[in-house]
């Protein structure tokens, strides 16, 4: 004769996922097929695991209704069924972080103490955020001797603070395996991370894409951000910049060196006249100029003014203005800020934070980057450098401040060999901020293979 077949046919279908913010209600709720809730010999509940821990047992209910929860989370949770609908739900009140986890439905066999039907899960998932921004980053200036530049990304505003890894393509869509991304840290209240990759210059300069995306493992979501050198060859008959002191001469020197450059078509280029002037003096010495060069598609060239840093970190104005032959003047100007500021700004000395890849990045590698956070600081105007066993200064690859809250952040990057590191050399990440005056010795951290992975204070 053919055996018979109590429960052949059992499926439980809940939720995939789930997500709620700190100190929300959720309620997950398995929908029975196959089997009745009233069965005497069977019971039903949940059973929950956080990512990377063990299994644990929340509650269950009875074929009579009855519940039972564990001790630790009876406060937190309730179980309840309709047998009308054949469902049975888990209710959570006041969920936080730690209550990130999937919870699984299951059907119990009360007298063998065992699970006989799992469902597939449903993954909670609380406080979870994807990054309120992505910060992309370029590097200035020339490339390495093997042709290659960096590019960086930084996502902020992200929750739980490990949620996040990176992934880098081009504009093709081909996955770039070959990139560094380094430890989360806390900045003003928010999270943030950063991550940068090598590519080689030729590509950069030719108008090739890249992508960087961050992506949240709680939510399987991501955010991402394009990065692309710009084509200036549509731009207009004539553009100036002024750029502020460069990092070098401020702290070598003491000197405050501020380029302003004009580029455009070639006879305007070399036909417009340049005049400086400091607040509303003109000057006329310690300026030199270079002569026209073709750059990008345009023709360019600079007129440079050198001041002494305490004219420049002294509040005053700088204005270069540039005359085109039969045509409009263009005013550029930048400011150091006032001092007024400085005096009355609470906490905005600089955080340093230095870090190195994780050892399973180092795998292999003959040579890396150390990354130097630092953050907590206003205004925006601060100058790194670096040094290694205490040496002469050296530039790293610096971004542009970047405004969180009220305060201002900037990463450097700086290159050093795997065989340097292992010996134990020291390396500086020096910061000289407008809150210093310009006699002061820089603030500095620093940071060797003894001191471990990260090292964060105030300065």
């Amino acid at each position: 004769a053919a055996g018979s077949c109590v429960h052949c046919n059992v499926q439980l279908t809940q939720p995939g996922s789930m997500t709620v913010r700190p100190g929300e209600s959720l309620t997950i709720s398995c929908k029975v097929s196959g089997y009745s809730l009233t069965d005497s010999n069977r019971a039903t509940g949940w059973i929950r695991q956080p990512v990377g821990k063990e299994m644990e047992w929340v509650g269950s209910i009875g074929y009579d209704g009855s519940t039972a929860y564990k001790e630790s989370l009876k406060n937190k949770f309730t179980i309840f069924r309709d047998t009308s609908s054949s469902t049975v739900s888990l209710q959570g009140k006041s969920l936080q972080t730690e209550d990130t986890a999937v919870y699984y439905f299951c059907i119990t066999v009360i007298w063998a103490y065992a699970f006989e039907y799992w469902g597939k899960g449903t993954k909670v998932t609380v406080g979870a955020k994807l990054p309120s921004y992505i910060y992309p980053l370029h590097q200035c200036g020339s490339a390495d001797s093997r042709g290659d530049i960096s590019l960086g990304c930084i996502a902020s505003g992200f929750s739980p603070l490990d949620a996040l890894s990176f992934k880098w393509s081009d504009g093709n869509g081909n996955v770039l395996p070959d990139f560094h991304q380094y430890s989360p840290v806390m900045v003003s209240g928010s999270t943030m991370m950063v991550s940068h990759i090598t590519v080689k210059a030729a590509d950069w300069n030719s108008q090739k894409s890249y992508r960087c995306a961050a992506h949240h493992q709680n939510l399987g979501l991501e955010k991402s951000e394009t990065l692309q050198k710009p084509d200036l060859s549509c731009r207009p008959c004539l553009d100036v910049t002024l750029k502020p002191p460069r990092v070098k001469e401020m702290f070598i020197d003491n000197r405050a060196v501020l380029e302003c450059i004009i580029s455009g078509e070639d006879e305007a280029v070399k036909e417009a006249e340049v005049t400086w002037m400091l607040d509303s003096v003109q000057v006329t010495d310690k300026i030199t100029q270079t002569g026209t060069e073709k750059a990008d598609h345009l023709f360019r060239k600079s007129s440079i003014l050198t001041l002494a840093v305490k004219d420049w970190e002294g509040g005053k104005t700088v204005t270069c203005s540039v005359q085109l032959k039969g045509g409009p003047t263009i005013t550029k100007t930048l400011n150091f800020g006032q001092k007024g500021d400085i005096q009355t700004c609470k906490n905005n000395s600089p955080i340093f934070s230095i870090q190195t890849p994780s050892p399973e990045d180092l795998n292999g590698k003959s040579e890396f980057f150390l990354l130097c956070l630092v953050t907590g600081f206003y205004p925006e105007e601060i100058y790194i450098m670096w040094q290694v066993d205490g040496g002469q200064y050296e530039e790293g690859i610096t971004g542009e401040p970047l405004k969180t809250g009220d305060k201002y952040s900037v990463t450097s990057l700086f290159m050093v060999s795997k065989e340097n590191w292992d010996k134990g050399t020291k390396y500086n990440c020096n910061a000289r901020h407008v809150s210093q005056k310009g006699a002061e010795i820089p603030a500095l951290k620093s940071m060797s293979k003894s001191k471990g992975n990260s090292l964060e204070c105030p300065v």
